[in-house]
């Protein structure tokens, strides 16, 4: 009984309650009231899927009973259907006017009026659906803008209310890291505000680049920007890719909006990048009240520390050795071999790429002349 929709039947007349209550009960629970002001109370504090209302009551009549129905927040959203002898065709279009979604004469046939409330209990039930899914759908956009969508399709399958504390995967993913160079001294001058301005419309312009190229932030982390590449349905050299051709757009959008800094009298900004191809896990970590989505491993670690040494060797891009092994046409982008290196929290060496894309022409043939040498470790002659 309780599964089943709740009908309020509001008449005046005891022997017409008795009919369609007998008409009704086998499928639904039914209320009984004979009184209009009565049945906006029940209707107020225990809302029934649907109203069947007579017109012709004394004190207040039926057409009274809906206006103030549909008037309230509380049941302005319940099917009132009138069930009365009123049948000229002014006093149906009155019940319509002020609400009402049906309207069946006296004397009417069973079957059309269990079939006319069936219908109208199926849209009311489908509207609610739509409604919640509508909300869900609101929540979802909302959420993503603090959990990327490519997250919440690995780990909130289910839906994000279904989001479980330690899930996670294995996957081979391209990670990006970027970084203002000296931001705190560049902040130092700055308002609270101001830097907030300023973060925002950097991190606007990277994200632009980098969506653009199939990847997404997974965080924003001080003035530092991590991105993911990997293509669901392309291949582990397809995000090694995107990721690269992303960095180099990514410091030519800072070129641009150096140039935009250079008129407004501000200090022109820097950054590098770094970028490294390798397994990490993806998952949820903190507690069960609150947790976070998030990449680890080793992999997410040496891009970070492959940012770092773009200050060291003073460049703008500097990408792995399985980054570059995974690139189809490495000709495609102008490099160098740079180094090979142990980067801090490592034992392995690992060799590292110069991308020189973005410097300025003469700089790009001038490290094109010498990248052999920087290979051979020759010294150039004198």
């Amino acid at each position: 009984m309780k599964n089943k929709p709740t009908i309020l039947v509001v008449d005046d007349t005891p022997e017409n309650i008795k009919v369609v209550v007998g008409i009704l009960r086998n499928q639904y629970k039914v209320k009984a009231e004979i009184e209009g002001a009565a049945a906006i109370e029940i209707a107020s504090n225990t809302p029934p899927d649907l109203i069947l209302l007579d017109i012709m009551m004394p004190e207040m009549n039926g057409y009274e009973v809906c206006q103030q129905l549909k008037k309230s927040p509380k049941t302005q959203e319940i099917p009132i259907i009138f069930l009365t002898a009123k049948a000229e065709t002014a006093d149906i279009v009155k019940g319509f006017e002020l609400g009402a979604v049906d309207y069946v004469t006296k004397p009417f046939n069973p079957t059309e009026l269990l079939a006319r409330v069936n219908t109208h209990l199926t849209i009311r039930r489908q509207k609610i659906q739509l409604a919640e899914s509508e909300k869900i759908a609101a929540m979802t956009r909302v959420f993503e803008k603090f959990v990327p969508k490519q997250f919440l399709n690995r780990i909130a399958q289910e839906g994000i209310e279904n989001i479980e504390l330690g899930k996670a995967e294995n996957d081979t993913m391209t990670i990006l890291f970027s970084d203002i160079r000296s931001f705190t001294t560049l902040s130092e001058n700055m308002t609270p505000q101001e830097v907030l301005n300023f973060l925002n419309s950097h991190f606007k312009n990277m994200n632009e680049q980098i969506r653009k190229h199939h990847g997404f932030v997974d965080k924003f982390i001080g003035d530092a920007v991590m991105a993911l590449f990997h293509r669901p349905e392309g291949t582990y050299a397809d995000a090694a890719q995107d990721a690269v051709q992303a960095a180099i757009d990514m410091q030519k959008a800072v070129q641009v909006y150096n140039q935009d800094r250079q008129k407004c009298g501000y200090q022109p900004i820097s950054t590098g990048i770094g970028i490294h191809s390798g397994p990490a896990i993806i998952g949820t970590v903190g507690s069960e009240d609150r947790m976070d989505s998030t990449v680890l491993g080793d992999a997410v670690n040496l891009a970070s520390r492959l940012e770092g040494l773009t200050k060291t060797y003073g460049i703008q891009i500097i990408i792995s050795g399985e980054t570059f092994s995974l690139l189809k046409d490495p000709s495609f982008f102008k490099f160098r071999e740079l180094d090979i290196v142990t980067v801090k929290g490592k034992t392995e060496a690992t060799k590292i790429y110069e991308i020189f894309d973005c410097d300025p022409p003469e700089i790009q043939e001038l490290k094109s002349k010498t990248t052999s040498m920087i290979t051979t470790g020759d010294a150039p002659r004198r």
